[in-house]
């Protein structure tokens, strides 16, 4: 697993820049606790939105890379969001992980407490990734995870029918296993440019292990994005329309909610991140 003990080479966080994210971050888990899914929006809708406007007006700015490749239309597809073919400040909004130039930083960073905690506690556990390559072994880690969220415990998460679209195509697949060996949760990541894309992240049964598992799953990815060259992971879901319970666990491993410009890959030599 990840080595928390190594030595950050990033500046720590600004402190009024983390509040700021986490007062934004608050308000997109508000919005879509209370109005995904709303027909007819309220004042109340109206006024969360123009603080949320607001905010990202004054949020940290990144460039997103993406080449013409499968993988890069695939990322494309998700979040190059347009309504009547316009692009408002709305549909730039992304949730972005930024990840390291060194794979050793993925934990070291100021931020990542809460992350070095909780990978510990699986550690101790006997809880481990690896990646999945094997076809048949992808296959059955599909089928598993599109059944649990058919019958998911939780029926914000339950989907009749889980999008698999384009999981076969991508090549980045990590999954996690406790120590008995039964698997607990998969990701599925396509890559282009500078850009990864959490496609698909699932635990696979509703168990502590499985939700430590999210965080080991989350720090390994991390790695191997970072190894990879890839600068940020973003979400495939709108941070709009994300729980304010997923909020919570994208925060607590690094996300934050950015605006973001697309452009074509691929990164340039010595370019900054942000």
């Amino acid at each position: 697993m990840l080595d928390p003990s190594s030595t950050d080479r990033r500046a720590p966080p600004d402190p009024r820049q983390e509040a700021r994210a986490r007062r934004l971050e608050a308000m997109c888990g508000s919005r879509a606790d209370r109005y995904t899914g709303s027909r007819i929006p309220t004042p109340a809708q109206a006024i969360l939105l123009v603080r949320i406007g607001a905010a990202l007006r004054t949020a940290p700015r990144v460039r997103l890379c993406i080449g013409h490749d499968p993988e890069g239309e695939q990322i494309r597809g998700w979040i190059d969001r347009t309504s009547f073919g316009l692009r408002s400040i709305f549909h730039r909004a992304l949730s972005v992980l930024p990840i390291p130039r060194d794979p050793g930083d993925v934990l070291a960073a100021p931020g990542q407490a809460t992350l070095r905690r909780m990978v510990r506690k699986a550690d101790k556990l006997g809880i481990t990734c690896r990646l999945v390559t094997s076809p048949e072994e992808r296959s059955g880690r599909k089928e598993r995870a599109a059944a649990f969220e058919k019958a998911h415990p939780n029926l914000r998460y339950r989907r009749r029918h889980p999008n698999l679209d384009g999981l076969d195509e991508t090549e980045l697949w990590i999954a996690a296993f406790a120590a008995d060996g039964r698997a607990l949760a998969v990701s599925v990541t396509p890559t282009s440019g500078n850009v990864g894309l959490l496609r698909f992240f699932r635990v696979l049964e509703a168990s502590p292990d499985a939700t430590l598992a999210r965080y080991s799953m989350t720090a390994a990815l991390a790695q191997v994005l970072s190894e990879r060259g890839i600068r940020f992971l973003v979400d495939n879901v709108h941070p709009l329309s994300v729980s304010s319970s997923l909020r919570h666990f994208a925060t607590m491993v690094g996300f934050r909610i950015m605006p973001a410009t697309i452009d074509d890959g691929p990164v340039r030599a010595g370019e900054r991140a942000i």
